[in-house]
């Protein structure tokens, strides 16, 4: 916080602002839900191609606390695993900077850290 923004008032928002925020959220809130409904469908009808992985990590980003999408993309990578580890590689490398991000954003997020406990067995990094 720079030293200018000390000791100012607030300035109260007019009604113009506080609709446009409104509506900013309410379209965000849509986005959100339509990407958990295609997500979702994606996970019933068990396709679990490049585009049901690629929406699953933007819903990830969005908000890592939702631990089904972590399921998904655990799937994505055992596929990997079996047929290029070049890409298995670079999806867990991937994946591993989605878990850092998330762990960042909300740290008491247990799925975050099972996942990247799952990750670092999967990836052959683990101690054990």
């Amino acid at each position: 916080m720079s030293a200018d923004q000390h000791h100012q008032k607030k300035v109260k928002t007019t009604d113009e602002e506080r609709e446009a925020q409104r509506q900013r959220s309410i379209k965000k809130l849509a986005e959100y839900k339509g990407l958990c409904s295609l997500v979702s469908a994606k996970r019933k009808a068990k396709e679990y191609d490049d585009a049901a992985f690629n929406l699953t990590t933007k819903l990830l980003s969005l908000n890592p606390e939702f631990y089904t999408g972590h399921g998904c993309t655990k799937l994505k990578v055992l596929v990997q695993a079996f047929t290029d580890p070049a890409e298995r590689a670079k999806v867990i490398e991937n994946e591993f900077e989605l878990v850092r991000n998330a762990i960042y954003t909300e740290p008491a997020d247990q799925s975050a850290w099972l996942y990247q406990r799952w990750l670092l067995r999967c990836g052959g990094l683990s101690r054990r």
